[in-house]
Order: structure tokens, then sequence, then C-alpha cells
């Protein structure tokens, strides 16, 4: 494994985390000994992580829940045994303070919402973002787990594609699951378990993929399978049919072309991976226009697989050849344009099709803008309709927001059109600024910016110092010492990370990307990954902050470890002489010839030197002083309450789909375990509506039986379902689907009473075969609600519809139960 080392390596410090053996091994580009070890831990994170992407999908509920109690098992683990190289240094923990200040606004904005239970997810998915950014702080403080980030990096894309591969192969209907949609909308949702998850997760990667293909320090054998991989992702891409996927990726590649220090290089490189992609396009495309179940798998796996060896093979010819290949500064200046004469010659030819096929480029890119936005069908301030709900919402409270996991009970409150809220508020920023009002936008917008900043700080300051020192005398020093140098190519690799991270926040600032943890888990492992390699380059970025946050008595007891150090290692010739120099007869004989007190004082010298050298250990991977205590025990107490919010809403899901697992064969024990569920976890409301589900489905059974009782058992059950729904509602009273709901089993205990009525009266609730009101509890409910007549019954579930109404006013189903009420 070859890597350029920084150029402020050998100043590096024993208590900055590096031995000199680790630094001979840094100055030759090998990786021995113990640094090997560290990079199990960053391979852990991203593998738990990578579970998290694969398991999500569009048919199953909070899948991510399990992943996230790995995650913060992990980081329990770490802070309480100190498994990470050292204490993440000075950038980190600023960043690392902002997020940590907007979890814990977000935790108290709970208090001024009222749906518990979207509040409870919405902090259990940032605490566990949180927790990712913290742990990749943490693993990437050592440089052997930085350059593997390299190669994990690449692991994750290459897994990305051959996940899609193998499952569209090796599974029954396999492209079925991964491309859903009506032909003419297929769109590609696995991994990551919608569209624009999909795109977000493939076209993040892209930058620093491109740039391990282009940078020429990069081996061979990494710079092919890195290029192989770009056409993967675009292929992903391409698939998902994420319009706003494309337009943020080309914001960022304009941001390429103006400011990357290689961009002549990398667009070298992207043009392999562009010329099979218009080879690839016409194929990827038609899964789109007519779907998975025409086409099959072939076609897709062949172009996948035949796109990534060719771009593989390719990219790895092209970094032979150009280390083969010495190039002159003049040739490369004729290269460089040559390289300009196709980029334009293909702008050109690609203008001339687009107006050829649809019309003038300006009026259709201005169309699709508009379209990606929503302009075209909505006429308000803001395009998008949740934008404008949560901008409503931040400002009837501009300090403290509608409170956590309101905005969708808000947004079915005051939309102004029919479409749902699928999937979150379509931005960060917006979803922010609702919810947590103008404290939450400011801190979690600190913590990204302050990142993004820190990562592309060193481009442009080593950038502006090379470019200032073209034009000031020869013979004229700087004034100060630079830290970042004047050769702004060595921090390709930052900047790459920087232009995948703006992307993320350009595609999460228009489309619902926050909500989902799988791609929430990618930002932070590219934020984390760009901060730790620039924070591990820089050491100490402000060193009169670092004195006073270091205690009197550490640094005492730093300068007393070298004074033992030098106590405890005498002079080699009185060694030699009054120790070491012993017969070969005496020794074999048994005899060490020191007398039994000069031998305990070599053990004791001994132990001593081990605990010497134990210390030294201890402090190179926590430096001294409090900021060392309190990021140790902060790292714990959030991993602990991560835990804690993901596992308890796994229980109940776990014991809720077990209770609605053959509800039939033993109603009774999946009521219990419905229950069970909702003693867990009060406010969440499907233990409820699965209970009320196992009662409907029951009454449906005795109807269909030939008991006697078997009307008497039906009323019944429908009774308990009636009362458990609108106890649901009432624990979540802006839930309009819960008192839907609520209202449409009312309407089904009116008819079953109106039909059956009389034939149940000689049954006493819990009295007939197949009722569920076995105990004192239910038969109460269904003695109170049997003695109520038809009318009543009907103006229950009229209040309950109106209640629901009065939460989503927009909503086409309870007008139509509405009407239904009133016909009866």
């Amino acid at each position: 494994m070859v890597v350029q080392k920084p150029s402020n390596v050998a100043e590096r410090s024993a208590a900055d985390g590096t031995s000199s053996t680790a630094t001979a091994s840094f100055e030759e580009g090998t990786i021995v000994g113990r640094e090997l070890l560290w990079v199990l831990p960053p391979a852990c994170l991203i593998g738990l992580w990578l579970w998290q992407v694969m398991a999500a999908a569009p048919d199953l509920r909070e899948t991510w829940l399990l992943s996230s109690v790995g995650i913060a098992t992990l980081a329990v683990i770490v802070a309480a045994t100190g498994s990470y190289p050292r204490r993440p240094r000075q950038l980190s923990l600023v960043v690392l303070g902002w997020f940590l200040l907007y979890c814990i606004w977000l935790t108290a904005a709970v208090s001024w919402g009222h749906d518990a239970y979207s509040a409870w997810m919405e902090t259990a998915r940032v605490y566990g973002g949180l927790l990712i950014l913290a742990l990749g702080l943490s693993f990437l403080t050592s440089w052997t787990s930085l350059r593997a980030m390299h190669y994990l990096l690449l692991a994750v894309a290459l897994a990305l594609v051959v996940a899609v591969i193998v499952k569209a192969v090796a599974t029954p209907d396999g492209p079925a699951l991964l491309i859903r949609g009506e032909p003419g909308r297929a769109t590609l949702v696995f991994p990551g378990g919608d569209p624009e998850s999909v795109a977000a997760l493939s076209l993040s990667l892209v930058w620093p993929m491109l740039w391990l293909a282009a940078d020429p320090r990069r081996p061979s054998y990494l710079r092919g399978p890195a290029l192989g991989s770009v056409f993967g992702l675009l292929a992903l891409a391409v698939l998902a049919q994420a319009a706003a996927a494309w337009l943020c990726l080309g914001v960022t590649a304009v941001l390429a072309l103006i400011f990357f220090p290689g961009r002549l290089r990398m667009t070298t490189c992207a043009l392999i991976p562009a010329v099979l992609m218009v080879w690839a396009f016409p194929g990827l495309n038609d899964y789109a226009l007519n779907g998975a179940d025409t086409l099959g798998a072939r076609p897709l796996v062949f172009i996948l697989v035949v796109g990534i060896l060719v771009t593989s093979f390719a990219g790895a010819i092209l970094a032979l050849l150009e280390r083969w290949v010495s190039v002159s500064a003049r040739m490369r200046i004729i290269f460089s344009g040559i390289v300009l004469a196709i980029v334009l010659a293909g702008g050109v030819y690609g203008y001339i099709l687009l107006e050829r096929h649809v019309g003038p480029p300006g009026h259709w890119l201005r169309v699709q803008t508009a379209d990606i936005l929503g302009i075209r069908e909505l006429t308000h301030e803001l395009p998008y309709e949740p934008w404008r709900v949560a901008w409503k919402e931040f400002s009837h409270a501009p300090w403290l927001g509608a409170g956590t996991g309101e905005l969708e009970q808000a947004y079915y409150l005051n939309r102004q059109v029919p479409q749902q809220y699928s999937t979150g508020a379509g931005s960060w920023v917006f979803r922010a600024l609702g919810e947590n009002g103008l404290p939450g936008v400011l801190l979690l917008a600190g913590g990204l910016l302050t990142g993004l900043i820190g990562m592309t700080w060193p481009r442009f300051n080593s950038g502006w110092r090379a470019w200032r020192s073209s034009w000031l005398g020869r013979g004229r020093p700087p004034r100060t010492e630079a830290r970042w140098g004047n050769r702004p190519g060595e921090f390709g690799w930052e900047f790459a990370l920087a232009l995948a991270l703006t992307y993320w926040l350009l595609h999460g600032a228009i489309r619902p990307l926050w909500g989902n943890p799988a791609a929430l888990g990618m930002g932070m492992l590219l934020l984390s990954t760009g901060i730790a390699s620039v924070d591990a380059r820089a050491q100490i970025l402000w060193p009169g902050v670092s004195q006073r946050l270091t205690t009197k008595s550490a640094r005492e007891s730093a300068e007393q470890e070298d004074l033992d150090d030098s106590d405890t290692s005498p002079d080699p010739a009185p060694r030699r002489s009054a120790t070491y120099l012993v017969s070969a007869t005496d020794t074999a004989s048994g005899f060490p010839g020191l007398r039994r007190s000069h031998r305990h004082q070599e053990r004791r010298k001994k132990a001593e030197r081990r605990a010497n050298r134990q210390m030294r250990r201890l402090r190179a991977t926590r430096p001294p002083g409090p900021l060392s205590v309190v990021f140790r025990w902060g790292l714990l107490g959030a991993a602990l309450i991560s835990f804690a919010l993901a596992l308890v809403p796994f229980l109940v899901l776990t014991l809720d789909n077990l209770s609605a697992r053959n509800p039939s064969l033993a109603p009774e024990r999946s009521v219990t375990l419905a229950r069970a569920a909702a003693g867990i976890m009060p406010f969440s409301p499907e233990p409820r509506l699965t209970e009320a589900h196992i009662y409907a489905e029951m009454a449906v059974q005795a109807l269909d039986g030939d008991m006697p009782s078997r009307y008497a058992a039906a009323i019944d059950n429908r009774c308990l379902a009636l009362a458990t729904l609108e106890d649901a509602a009432q624990a979540t009273a802006t839930s309009w689907y819960l008192w839907y709901v609520a209202g449409l089993a009312a309407l089904d205990l009116v008819d079953t009473v109106r039909i059956y009525g009389p034939q149940s009266a000689p049954y006493p609730p819990g009295e007939a075969s197949g009722s569920l009101a076995t105990t004192e509890e239910r038969r109460a409910i269904c003695t109170t609600v049997r003695a109520q007549s038809p009318d009543w019954l009907r103006a229950r579930a009229r209040a309950n519809l109106l209640i629901a109404l009065s939460c989503n006013p927009l909503e086409p189903a309870v007008r139509n139960a509405l009407v239904v009420v009133e016909a009866h």
C-alpha cells in the first residue's frame, strides 16, 4: 500500500499518536506492526452502515433500527474500552460539538411537540448519524486507518453495484424487486429503499472514486477498479431516474472544473466512463420505459459487468502508461488542448442533439428545473409544498419551531395540494427550520459548513500561496511559515471528499435524504473522512487553546516521564560491565552471577521501564487533558442514548410482527403480544393498529363460521377494535389516520349491530365462542358499547371522521367516509 507521506509527519510528537517505528513505516510506504489493527474499527463501522443500506426496502418498516443498535453497541464498546487510536483533534471536536448541540436541541424540542412517536424516531435517526460521525472521527485519527479509507470507500462503491447484480441474478423476480413502478416511471429502489437515496448513495462516491483513479500516487491496481466503480455508480444513478441528483452532480462538476487542483487529469479519466455511458444509456433507460418484468435481468447484468470490466481495464492501462511514459511540460500543454477540444466538441455535439430532440436547450433546462422543484404544478411562495408548510411553521414559532417530528402532521393540516407526505420535508434546511426553529438550523448548518470549509481550506490556502509566490520577488522570504505548503495538488483527496459532501448537501436541500438513515450515514462518513484527513495534516490548529486546555498536572506528568526515561535507561557501558557480562558457564549452571538483592533491583527496573512504555502508549492514544475525558464520556453517553432510542422501537416492532403472524391460529396470543408491545412504547400506534386488525379479522372469521353464537362474537370483536383504535387516536390526537380508521371501525360496528343485533342478544359479552372479550376489562368495554343504539354509534363514527378531517382537510378518503355516514 503506497501513499504519500504528509510534509509534517517528521514533526509529529509522541503525544500526537505515532511512534518512531510507525513514522519509519510511513516513509517507506508500508504498514507494519500493531498499526494494521486500526483498520478493523472503521471496517466494522462501514460494514454496519452497509448492512443498514442493504436492509432498506420500500415495503418494510423501520429496517434501520437493528443496524442502528449494532452501531450504538460498537460505540459503547469503543468508548468504554478506549479502543480508538487517539482522541479526535481540534477541528474534529469543533464539528462534533456543533452536531452534539444540535442533537441536544432536537431532544429538547420534543417537549413542545405533540407526536411523541414521530419525535422518538426522528431523534433516534439523528443520534445514529451523530454516532457514525463520532466513530469515524475517532477511528480515523490513525494514518493507517486514513489510508485504509481509500480502499474501504472503493469497497463500498463496488459493493453497491455488486449487490444489485447479485440480487438481480440470485433472487427470484430479482429485477422486479429492484426496479419498481409502472412502465415509463420505473425506478431503481435498491440499495437505499427509494430512488432518491439510490442516486444519493451512488453519486456521492463519484468524485472520491474519480480522484482515486486520477491520482498518480495511487497504484494501478487501485486506480483501475476505482474508475470501473465510477461507471457502475453512474449506471445505478441512471436506473434511479432521479433528475434532482443529476442537477446537483452538474453543479458540483462546474465547481470541480473551476477549483479542483487536478482538474485536467480528472477530466481525462472521466472521459472513459462518460464514453461508455453513451453506450450503456439506451439499455439502462429501457428499464424505466418498459419496466423490469419485460426486459428481465440479463441486459442489466451484461451492461454493468461489461462496462465495469472495460472501464477498469482502461483505467489500469492509463495508470501504467502514465508511469512508463515521461511527458514533458510542453506535451502536457498539448494534451490539455486536445482534451479541452474533445470536451468542447462533445458539448457542441450534445447541444445539437438536445436541440434536435427537445427544442432549445435553455428552455428545456428551465422546464426540467421547474419540474424538479414542482414549480409548474404549484403557485405558492415556495415551489415545493412541504417547504411552504415548513416555512409557515417557522414563521409561527421562529425560535422553537413546531417541535421534533411535527412536520408531517403540520403538512396534512396546512397543505394546499393533494400530494402525500411520503418521506420528509424534501430539504434538511426546511425540515430543521420547521421543526426546530432558527437555533436548530443554525446548529445543523454550522456543523456542516464548518466541516466543509475545513475540508476545502488547505487547498485554497496552498493555492493562494503558490499563486502569490509566482509574482513575489524570488529572494523575498514569506512572512509566516506555510502550514499547508504551496502545492494544492496534495489536497486532491480532501477536495474530492468536499465535492462529494457538497453534492450530498445540495441533493438533500431539495430532496428528502435527511429522513433516510442510509443516506444520512453516507454524508456523515464523507464528512468524518474529510475532516479527519485535514486534522491529521494540521495536527494542532490552535496551539494556544491546546495549551490552556492541558492541565498543569498533565504537563508535569509528561515532564516527569521524560526524566524517568533518562533515569531508567543506563548507559550501554555499565550495562555491559556490571549486569550483562555473565559467563556462559555460570549461566548454564543456573547461577546468574548477581546477588539476590541485585536481581530484585533489575526486575524492578524492568517493571518500571515496562510501565513507562505503557504510559507513553496511553498518552499517545489519549493525550492528557480535560478534552480527552470529556470526549470519552460524551461518546459513551451519546452511544447509550442512541442504543436506547433504537432498541425500544426495535423491540416494539419485533413483538408487533410476531403478533401479526397468523393471528387466526392463536388470536389470544397475538393480542397478548400486541399489548406487550404497546406497554413498552405506549405512544406507538403500530401495536394498537395490529391489535385492532386482529379483532377485526376474528370478527370476519366468526361471521364465516356456523356457530349459533357467531353474531355475538363478531359484535364483541368489533367493539374491541373500535375501543382500541380510539385509545390509539387519543394518545396521538393530531394523527388523522388513527381517527379515520376509528371512524371506519365504528361504521363496521353500526352495520354489524343493525344486521345481527337481535341474534346476538342471548349471548352476554365474552360468552360467545370466538369472542376475544376474555378479560374483565374487555368485557366491560363490550358491555358499554353494546348497550348503545345504532344511531349513537353512527354519531360516534361521524365525530371520529370529523376529527380526522380537521387534521387533514384535503384527504379524499375521509370525505368519502363522511358521505357514507350521512347516507346511513
